[in-house]
């Protein structure tokens, strides 16, 4: 996302494990300009003071999804810090699903993350979410991790709308 650019990103973010039952949920239920650090997201590697990641309202809505209307949201753009929320579910096994509200204002032309599922050590994420811009609007392309191509959609999607983004996530013994 360009300096200018503004990505709301999940009014609702969580994960299912195949059962069915919660493994995380973040509502962003915090108050408008409070930041992200401030209620338990942790900084991926070394500090940033640059840009620091913060609640902003209203939060995200779409029809028709259950669990619109919930808290705030996170305003995300370029030379933000990368934080992340731990949660003490061990998931190895099966599928996790993961889910979350977006709207996108702008994107790079050549692409940048805003959203990575991770082991328990924060140097290789997986499921790694990409906005890059294309024609009037933008793509979403997926990694598997750090050390893999990013591979995009051919659906472009208008900028400053509200999706669902649902992403699955399968373990895979041996592989």
């Amino acid at each position: 996302m360009n300096k200018m650019s503004l990505l709301l990103l999940c009014l609702v973010l969580g994960s299912i494990t195949a059962f069915g039952q919660f493994a995380f949920q973040e509502d962003f239920e915090y108050a408008a300009g409070d930041t992200l650090g401030a209620h338990g997201w942790l900084l991926t590697s070394t500090p940033s003071y640059v840009n620091p990641l913060t609640v902003v309202s209203p939060g995200l809505t779409f029809a028709g999804f259950g669990p619109a209307g919930i808290g705030n949201a996170a305003a995300v753009g370029t030379t933000g810090q990368d934080r992340y929320k731990e949660y003490t579910t061990t998931l190895s096994s099966g599928n996790v699903y993961f889910w979350a509200m977006i709207n996108v204002s702008a994107a790079q032309a050549t692409g940048d993350y805003f959203l990575a599922l991770s082991p328990t050590t924060q140097t290789n994420m997986t499921c790694r979410t990409f906005a890059k811009s294309s024609g009037s609007g933008y793509v979403i392309g997926l990694s598997k991790s750090n050390e893999t191509p990013v591979q995009y959609g051919a659906t472009e999607l208008a900028f400053n709308t509200t999706y669902v983004l649902v992403l699955k996530y399968s373990f895979q013994s041996g592989v």
